[in-house]
């Protein structure tokens, strides 16, 4: 199973709005408004997005283009 059919799973299973796998390995999922958990992700460290990868419900182009900005590796 790829990394991105993992983490969509993760988002199916749950009622998160927001399932982000770190570089690191660990996931998290966010239950808040998504571009709300991405600034507040940003705000306590730019890098942490970096490479991750994230399944989104809804993913509208702001939050697209920050993502992107970001270094996500696939949303």
């Amino acid at each position: 199973m790829t990394k991105l059919k993992m983490v969509k799973e993760k988002l199916y299973e749950t009622k998160a709005s927001l399932v982000v796998l770190y570089k690191n390995g660990e996931i998290k999922e966010y239950y808040q408004n998504r571009i709300k958990d991405i600034k507040e992700i940003l705000q306590k460290d730019k890098l942490a997005l970096k490479d991750a990868i994230i399944a989104d419900k809804v993913i509208g182009k702001v939050a697209a283009s920050i993502l992107t900005v970001a270094g996500v590796e696939a949303i």
